[in-house]
């Protein structure tokens, strides 16, 4: 082999051992160690109330849309049944109002708290660019420790992303009675599981992109006003870092019953 034979050569397997280093970087399992539980509950219907005072309070601050605030269904006293309402991914509160009135009718409180970065006017906001998978704890332990003011018995419906924290719940919450699960988002349909960690892993590690629902109409996409038309690639990374932490918990549930 000639010198610049050899020299294009090594210039060339440089390249793909770099190629093959970053690969191997941006794929590698993310860390779920710092995922844990941090329960609150209320002990009293006025603790609870206080709490969604205060809420509300913080929310009237915000630019949001009238279908993207917190919404709180209460016949005004303790309830033998409570159910907190875990809505989609760029969507809001809104979502749930028809199911949780349903629920309020059959004699249950309801709470439908407001996934942080949702529910803001500006449809193409990117407020929610930066979810992580603790915002996605913490927002649906808020909603869990409101609930336990409200009533005796906690049920947890979660859909689409809202799916894998409710699922992640039933391992780790033995406050919460039931919890059902909707279309949860533990993965891309049409690959294996085992593809989930790496891409899961590069979601979070590229940079954060905006992309369209549907890239043929784009910001008139229809639907409610306070459904969003894109979505950030990064906080389906976390999600699904959550879903990892949930699929890794041992023993048995922790809740009675999962739907």
């Amino acid at each position: 082999m000639t010198r610049p034979r050899r020299t294009v050569s090594l210039v060339a397997f440089a390249i793909l051992a770099l190629l093959a280093l970053g690969a191997a970087w941006l794929l590698r399992p993310l860390p779920t160690d710092d995922l844990v539980a941090s329960p609150d509950p209320g002990t009293t219907y006025e603790e609870a109330a206080a709490r969604i005072e205060q809420i509300r309070a913080t929310e009237a601050k915000l630019p949001l849309h009238e279908g993207g605030r917190t919404v709180v269904l209460s016949h005004g006293h303790p309830t033998d049944r409570v159910f907190v309402l875990l809505h989609g991914f760029t969507n809001a509160p809104r979502q749930f109002r028809e199911l949780g009135e349903d629920l309020f009718a059959a004699g249950a409180n309801v709470v439908i708290p407001r996934l942080p970065g949702h529910g803001i006017a500006d449809r193409l906001t990117d407020a929610h660019g930066e979810l992580s998978a603790n915002d996605l704890i913490r927002y649906a332990e808020g909603g869990i420790d409101i609930a336990h003011g409200l009533g005796k018995r906690v049920t947890v419906v979660g859909l689409s992303v809202s799916g894998i924290t409710a699922s992640w719940l039933a391992h780790t919450h033995d406050d919460i009675d039931e919890v059902f699960l909707l279309a949860p988002f533990l993965g891309l349909p049409f690959l294996p599981d085992s593809f989930t960690p790496p891409i899961a892993g590069a979601l979070v590690r590229l940079p954060n992109t905006f992309l369209w629902w549907d890239p043929r109409v784009r910001e008139n996409l229809p639907g409610p006003p306070y459904n969003y038309p894109r979505f950030a690639t990064r906080p389906l990374g976390e999600a699904l870092r959550l879903g990892i932490a949930a699929e890794r918990q041992t023993g048995p549930l922790k809740v009675r019953r999962v739907g």
